[in-house]
């Protein structure tokens, strides 16, 4: 699926309330799950109890992450350097690995 495509099935199928984990190619999933609390035609906002605001995931950070995820999930690309391309990767990371169907 291309990172277009995932935004798209991100914002169709994850309604407030849906709880996601955290993951990453390294360490799997990480024990942090968060939920997805709303969101509109440019971003996705969710919260979870380990931080103190919402976290707001903006639709160019989501499909710079998910451009790459393939590569990072392959890994062609580090972590630090997905960390470059937005400060939301966990969040992001997770929502992609949940559309896989990982959930």
């Amino acid at each position: 699926m291309t990172e277009h495509q995932a935004w798209a099935q991100a914002r169709r199928l994850l309604r407030p309330g849906t709880e996601v984990r955290a993951w990453s190619r390294d360490k799997g999933y990480t024990g942090i799950t968060f939920k997805i609390s709303d969101s509109d035609a440019g971003s996705i906002v969710v919260n979870s109890p380990t931080f103190s605001k919402l976290r707001v995931i903006g639709k160019t950070d989501f499909i710079k992450v998910a451009a790459a995820w393939d590569d990072y999930c392959n890994g062609k690309i580090r972590r630090a350097e997905m960390a470059k391309l937005s400060q939301n990767t966990t969040y992001v990371f997770g929502i992609l690995k949940w559309l896989e169907g990982d959930h």
